[in-house]
C-alpha cells in the first residue's frame, strides 16, 4: 500500500506539470508560429539530454538463507525504491511520422525488499505471550551505464508513443545493507538489547549480472521551447520491463521493473528556409520539313527524289594563298605534305571533294602539275593589306611569297629558276581596302603561270546525284524563355549525319537545305531521311524534338538503263575570279566560257545561276550576281539557257574566310545533254 501511495503521489504530480506545459505551449502557440507537429517530425535530426526519476519496483523470491550472512527471512517478495535516469539522446526521422532513436547514460535501480514475520513472543514487562512483528529489510544500491535503442512514433499532434530496450552494459554501483528489526510489540529487545540485529552495512552483491535487458514503452509530448521549434521539451514516462536478474545465481530470482517520469530537452538543427525556387522557364522547339522547288514554291513534302546522272564537274581553281595579320606563315587550313607524301598524292584524289576542300590542296595541284610540264613557269606574287601593321610592309610581301616558294621547292622538288618571286603592297586588283573583310582578302600570295594547265580547274567525272525538291526547307517553332544558347539541327540517314546546321545565337525560323549544291551530303540510299532539332538555353536546360522522317526515293544510273529510262548528262562549270563590285569576265573566266561554249551540243539545256558574297547590300548583291550571269550568257551565246541571279541568298562556302567569300563570288553554269539511244 506504501508502493502503490507513493507511485500515484508521483503520477499526479507529473500529469499536473504535463497540463501545465501543454497550457503554456497552446498560449506560446497564439503569439507565435511554431512548427507544425509534421515539421517537427520530417527530415530533422534531434540531439538532446533527458533525465528521468526512477520508481523501481523490485520483484524477487529467495529466502535469507540464500544471502552470504546470517538472515532468517523466510522470502523477500518485493519492495520499492527511487532512482534516477540522466544521458543523452539522438534521433533520426526514417518515414512519416517514425522516428529511429537510440538513448545512453547512468540508470539508477535502488530498492528496499522487506518482508515481515509474525511470531508469538512472551512480553516479560507485562508477563503476558503477544503477538510479535519482525521485519527483515534488503536495502540495495545497484546502478549502471545502459543503452536504449527505440522507435518513436507520433500518434496524433505533439503525442509519441516509444518502444524499445534497455540494456545494462557496465555496472556502477552493486552494494546493499541487510538489516532485521523488531516492529511490534513496541517493548523487547533482541539478545544484543537493541531492537535490530544482523545488520550489514555496504555489503557488495556478489555475482551481479553484468548484463541486463528490459523492454521500455512510453509516451511522450513535445513542446517547442522557441517559436520556430529549433528547441524541444517533451514530457515522458515510460515503463520497463525486466527480462533479465539482477544477480547471474540459479534459484535466486531478482529483478526490477521501473516507472520513469521526466523530460528531455532536444535542439534540432534547422537549416535555413529554402529559397523559393523560380519555375524554369519555358523550353520547346518543334520543325517540320517543306518542298522548296526551283521557283522557290513551298510544299508539303511527300518524298524525296534521288536521281544520279552521269556528270562532269569542272571545279575551278583559285591560285591565292591567304596570310593572316602581318604574318607570313602558311596558315594550318591549307594541305601541306611532307616529301614522301607527294609520291602519293593524286589530283585524282580531289575528285570527291568540294571547291573549297580541294582549294585547300592548290599547293599540291600546283606542285603536281608542275612536275607533269616541266616547261612550265609560276610567277608568285606577295601582297600585303598596306593597313596597320602591314602598311608599306614590302617585307612581309616578300617572305610570304618566298614561304610559298620553298614549300613548291623543299617539297615538291620545283627548281627555284622555275619560279619569279613578285611583292607589292597592294594585290593588282585589290578588294575593298576600307572593308575589314576587304582588308582581310588582300593579305595574299598570287600564283600565275605561262601555262593553262598549271592553273586550269579540276575536272572530275563522276556521278552527279539531283534531288527533287532541290531544297529542304526546316520551319522551327521555339519558345526559349531565358534564350538559346546553343542549337543544332541534324539530318541522318541510317544513323550516318549527312548535314548540321548549328549557332550560338537565336535560331532562324526558316533554316534552308540546299541539296543541289551539296552533292557529298545527298542521301545516297533508300532509307529514310530523318532530322531533329537539339536546344540547350542559357540555364542549360536542353530539349531534342521529335524524329521527323521524309521518304526516299533512289533512282541509280544502272537503275536506269536496266529499266531503259531516258537519261542525260550533266556537266557542272563554276566561274570565279570576278573582280571586286565587277561582273565582266577576267581572262581566266573567259578562258573557261570559252571551254564551255565548244562542248555544247544543239540539243543541251543551260542554267546560268549568279551568286555573291555577303559583302555589301542584299539588293545591290541581288543585280550583281544577275549581271555576272549575264555577262556569260551573252559570251555563250546559247539559245536554250535560263538566267538566275541569287545575290547572297545561297552563301554556301563560310564567308568569315576570304577564300569562301571568293568562291561565294561565282557563276555556276549547268549544262544537262540528253543521251540519245
Amino acid at each position: 500500500m506504501r508502493i502503490t501511495s507513493l507511485i500515484n503521489r508521483l503520477l499526479h504530480c507529473f500529469l499536473y506539470i504535463l497540463t501545465a506545459l501543454i497550457s503554456f505551449n497552446f498560449a506560446l502557440s497564439q503569439k507565435a508560429n511554431p512548427l507544425k507537429p509534421e515539421e517537427i517530425q520530417n527530415d530533422m535530426p534531434r540531439y538532446g539530454l533527458y533525465g528521468n526519476l526512477n520508481l523501481n519496483q523490485h520483484n524477487a523470491n529467495f529466502t535469507g538463507m540464500q544471502l552470504p550472512f546470517p538472515s532468517c527471512c523466510p522470502k523477500f517478495e518485493e519492495g520499492s525504491g527511487i532512482g534516477f535516469s540522466v544521458g543523452l539522446l539522438f534521433e533520426y526521422p526514417v518515414i512519416k511520422n517514425l522516428l529511429i532513436a537510440i538513448r545512453g547514460g547512468y540508470y539508477s535501480i535502488d530498492g528496499k525488499l522487506k518482508a515481515e514475520e509474525s511470531e508469538t513472543v512472551y512480553d516479560y514487562q507485562r508477563n503476558i505471550e503477544t503477538n510479535g512483528i519482525f521485519e527483515h529489510s534488503l536495502d540495495s544500491k545497484i546502478s549502471f551505464i545502459g543503452l536504449e535503442p527505440m522507435l518513436n512514433y507520433r500518434l496524433f499532434d505533439n503525442f509519441f508513443i516509444h518502444l524499445g530496450a534497455t540494456f545494462g552494459v557496465l555496472n556502477i554501483s552493486k552494494t546493499y545493507s541487510h538489516i532485521e528489526s523488531i516492529l511490534k510489540p513496541e517493548t523487547g529487545a533482541y539478545e544484543n538489547n537493541t531492537r535490530q540485529r544482523l545488520v550489514f552495512p555496504d555489503f557488495e552483491i556478489a555475482n551481479l549480472s553484468t548484463f541486463k535487458a528490459s523492454l521500455i514503452g512510453g509516451l511522450s509530448y513535445e513542446i517547442p521551447i522557441i517559436s520556430s521549434g529549433e528547441w524541444i521539451i517533451a514530457p515522458e514516462i515510460f515503463y520497463n520491463y525486466m527480462l533479465t536478474n539482477i544477480v547471474d545465481v540459479s534459484d535466486f530470482d531478482w529483478k526490477t521493473n521501473t516507472i520513469r517520469l521526466g523530460a528531455s530537452i532536444k535542439y534540432m538543427p534547422i537549416p535555413e528556409p529554402a529559397k523559393p525556387v523560380p519555375p524554369k522557364p519555358i523550353l520547346f522547339a518543334s520543325i517540320l520539313a517543306s518542298a522548296i522547288d526551283d521557283k522557290e514554291n513551298e510544299s508539303q513534302i511527300i518524298k524525296m527524289k534521288v536521281e544520279e546522272y552521269l556528270s562532269t564537274n569542272v571545279k575551278p581553281l583559285l591560285t591565292y594563298i591567304f596570310f593572316d595579320d602581318n604574318s607570313a606563315e602558311i596558315p594550318n587550313r591549307y594541305k601541306l605534305l611532307s616529301s614522301d607524301e607527294t609520291k602519293k598524292f593524286s589530283i585524282d584524289q580531289t575528285f570527291y571533294l568540294n571547291n573549297i576542300e580541294t582549294y585547300y590542296h592548290v599547293l599540291n595541284i600546283i606542285g603536281k602539275r608542275m612536275q607533269e610540264h616541266p616547261d612550265a613557269k609560276i610567277a608568285i606574287d606577295g601582297c600585303n593589306s598596306d593597313t596597320g601593321l602591314e602598311k608599306g610592309n614590302l617585307a612581309l610581301s616578300e617572305k610570304r611569297a618566298e614561304n610559298v616558294r620553298n614549300y613548291l621547292r623543299d617539297v615538291w622538288g620545283i627548281s627555284s629558276d622555275r619560279m619569279i618571286l613578285g611583292k607589292r603592297n597592294l594585290p593588282q586588283e585589290p578588294t575593298n581596302i576600307r572593308d575589314p573583310e576587304g582588308i582581310q582578302e588582300n593579305r595574299r600570295v598570287e600564283i600565275t603561270s605561262n601555262k593553262w594547265e598549271i592553273i586550269a580547274p579540276v575536272f572530275a567525272n563522276d556521278t552527279f546525284r539531283v534531288t527533287n525538291p532541290p531544297t529542304v526547307r526546316f520551319r522551327n517553332n521555339i519558345n526559349a524563355e531565358a534564350g538559346i544558347k546553343n542549337w543544332q539541327l541534324i539530318a541522318f540517314q541510317k544513323g550516318k549525319t549527312l548535314q548540321t546546321f548549328s549557332g550560338t545565337t537565336d535560331l532562324p525560323q526558316i533554316v534552308d537545305w540546299h541539296l543541289d549544291s551539296e552533292q557529298n551530303n545527298i542521301p545516297r540510299t533508300s532509307d529514310l531521311l530523318n532530322y531533329k532539332l537539339n536546344i540547350t538555353d542559357n540555364q542549360n536546360q536542353k530539349y531534342e524534338t521529335d524524329v521527323g522522317s521524309i521518304p526516299v526515293e533512289l533512282v541509280t544510273v544502272q537503275k536506269k538503263r536496266t529499266e531503259r529510262i531516258k537519261d542525260k548528262y550533266i556537266d557542272r562549270y563554276s566561274l570565279i575570279l570576278f573582280s571586286y563590285d565587277e561582273s565582266k569576265l577576267s581572262f581566266y573566266n573567259a578562258k573557261m566560257a570559252e571551254l564551255i561554249k565548244k562542248s555544247l551540243k544543239p540539243n543541251a539545256s543551260v542554267k546560268i545561276l549568279g551568286h555573291t558574297d555577303r559583302m555589301g547590300p542584299e539588293d545591290y548583291n541581288q543585280r550583281l550576281s544577275f549581271q555576272r550571269a549575264k555577262a556569260v550568257d551573252d559570251y555563250l551565246k546559247f539559245s536554250n539557257t535560263d538566267i538566275n541571279g541569287y545575290g547572297e541568298k545561297y552563301l554556301i562556302y563560310n564567308n568569315e574566310l576570304p577564300e569562301g567569300r571568293f568562291y561565294s563570288r561565282r557563276v555556276d553554269i549547268i549544262i544537262e545533254t540528253p543521251i540519245e539511244e
